[in-house]
């Protein structure tokens, strides 16, 4: 198996990529808080209901703009593709051998 330097770096690299990534992952980890006293405590727990857990980021928004935005990126690129080939040939229609 004759593996050249330039691959043996990119798979040296990517592997370190990797790690680095999952190292990273399991640093930036942190334990949940504690859950709030069955009965509310004092101030009757935290939320405006009692006893509710904090709100997450809403994500849902935020994907469905990237699909949006990716669908139409793609287009626009299937278009300038479609309108690139029709180009070139058109063009060797007009100038065959050039």
């Amino acid at each position: 198996m004759n593996l050249s330097i330039k691959r043996i770096f990119r798979i040296a690299a990517l592997f370190f990529l990797l790690l680095g990534g999952i190292v990273a992952q399991k640093g930036f980890a942190q334990v949940p808080p504690p859950p709030p006293p069955p009965n509310g405590g004092n101030n009757n727990g935290h939320g405006i209901g009692g006893n509710q857990g904090t709100a997450g980021a809403p994500i849902n928004g935020g994907l469905g703009i990237l699909l949006v935005l990716g669908v139409i990126y793609s287009g626009k690129r299937m278009i300038a593709f479609q309108l690139s080939k029709e180009e070139k040939a058109m063009d060797d229609e007009l100038f065959p051998g050039i």
